[in-house]
């Protein structure tokens, strides 16, 4: 059985048997109840087997932060400045506490301070999640218990930017920058790579034969390589602009590795610049950032798929690509067009949808959209097995057909033969062929809407 003793006038020595042998530790705490409470959590604790954490007390702020600053350096992380301004604003504030002293009503009281001095929510957050991230590796290397670890929650921050170029703005902007400059925002609108991705880009990375270009493996963000193959037109500015660079060597004897360079030497920033040439086209505020927005949402818009976009423009996640998947004003627009023109019955009919009326359709369709139908009322017969179950053909949803004629759909009543093969039935129409999967639980045999291979002149009649 332990024992309690004061040592000041908010100390008390809690003396018990830990897991080896006496401990002594030294705690603050207001009240003789509150250190007997704290004396049976140490025997309880013991009593189950778990850590007692006796030199909790003496893990401080600075600790944290040396976990914190330790484990970016060992994982290679390239924020570990931002890390390191992060540590600097809490060390303000929480610099020679005690790691165990500081509460959720403390973390509370420092996003106060921060929000009062004009810090953006998300500016705060990056601040606690350093000091979570400190508290989470103490717990992690046994210095501190998850009861040590005060509440930290997150602030709402707003909505992340949703800049991007329309086409008449970006070519606005293009005409008042600097020549050197010009390519690396071609290349940033086409592929969607970020800045610092494209200004590293050496030119043994792009292949103007082939016409790619290619991140190695511990260039990028993620870490991954990348590759990406460029248009006609973006590939002939660098084969042009890779001639001209042949031609500065030779000139100055020196060898340029950089793909996008002024006069030899590399470009590291252009600030000034694209902010004036925004500003002259009459966009000012925009970002070099806002290209790579605007190249997920052209290839989006372009029918690329989601999954390649993705690999192209370097998003590993999901969540972040829908978030530069943009909609415009423009593709409002147009949303409300087509729901009009679908309101109004003035879209064209899908040959993929059901028609209501009994009218005659007499189109010709291109290759890979044409849907037939015999017309209403012609009687079917189907055998399967020994049963003739009748049959009026429709115009459905997707049947397989194909044909090696060109021959259109009768009006009048088609002569229909039909005869069992293997697991399905087979539906000749003339020299028409139609498959049928099995239907033995079926009482009357719709005949679906198809797609054939080549184009003709149709007669489908609707019901």
């Amino acid at each position: 059985m332990g024992s309690v003793r004061r040592r000041g006038s908010n100390s008390w020595l809690l003396d018990f048997c830990g897991p080896n042998g006496r401990q002594r530790e030294t705690i603050r705490v207001p009240t003789r109840a509150e250190a007997e409470r704290e004396l049976k959590k140490r025997e309880g604790d013991h009593a189950y087997g778990r850590a007692l954490f006796a030199a909790a007390d003496k893990v401080t702020f600075e600790n944290l932060t040396t976990l914190l600053l330790q484990d970016y350096a060992n994982n290679q992380k390239r924020s570990i400045g931002k890390a390191k301004k992060s540590v600097e604003r809490l060390a303000e504030f929480f610099g020679g506490w005690r790691a165990v002293s500081i509460t959720g009503a403390d973390v509370v009281t420092y996003i106060e301070k921060r929000l009062r001095a004009g810090y953006a929510a998300a500016s705060v957050n990056r601040e606690l999640a350093a000091l979570k991230r400190g508290f989470r590796l103490a717990v992690k290397n046994r210095l501190i218990s998850h009861d040590h670890v005060p509440h930290i929650a997150m602030l709402k921050e707003r909505p992340p930017r949703a800049g991007f170029f329309e086409a008449e703005q970006f070519q606005a902007v293009l005409h008042r920058l600097r020549p050197e400059i010009k390519s690396v925002a071609l290349f940033a609108h086409e592929t969607g790579w970020r800045l610092r991705e494209v200004l590293g880009l050496e030119r043994r990375n792009v292949d103007l034969r082939e016409g790619y270009a290619r991140l190695d493996p511990g260039t990028t963000k993620n870490n991954e390589g990348r590759v990406a193959y460029l248009s006609p037109e973006l590939l002939a500015i660098l084969r042009a602009q890779d001639a001209a660079t042949r031609e500065l060597e030779r000139e100055k004897a020196i060898l340029i590795p950089w793909t996008f360079h002024r006069r030899g030497r590399r470009i590291l920033r252009f600030l000034a610049s694209w902010q004036t040439a925004c500003r002259l086209a009459g966009v000012p505020g925009m970002l070099f950032h806002d290209l790579r927005r605007t190249a997920v949402r052209n290839m989006v818009r372009a029918g690329v798929p989601e999954r390649v976009a993705m690999q192209i423009s370097g998003h590993r996640t999901r969540s972040v690509f829908e978030r530069y998947n943009i909609t415009s004003d423009a593709d409002l627009r147009e949303a409300a067009k087509r729901i009009a023109a679908h309101n109004n019955g003035s879209a064209e009919p899908s040959s993929l949808i059901r028609h209501s009326s009994a009218e005659q359709l007499t189109k010709k369709v291109p290759q890979w959209e044409l849907a037939i139908c015999p017309v209403r009322g012609s009687q079917l017969r189907l055998s399967w097995g020994t049963r003739e179950i009748p049959a009026n053909p429709v115009l459905g949803d997707r049947p397989k057909w194909t044909s090696s004629s060109s021959t259109g759909v009768s009006r009048h009543r088609p002569p229909l033969s039909a005869s069992t093969a293997g697991c399905g039935s087979s539906l000749r129409q003339g020299n028409r062929m139609s498959f049928l999967p099995p239907c033995s639980l079926m009482t009357r045999m719709r005949l679906l809407a198809i797609r054939v291979d080549w184009p003709t002149l149709v007669t489908a009649s609707r019901r």
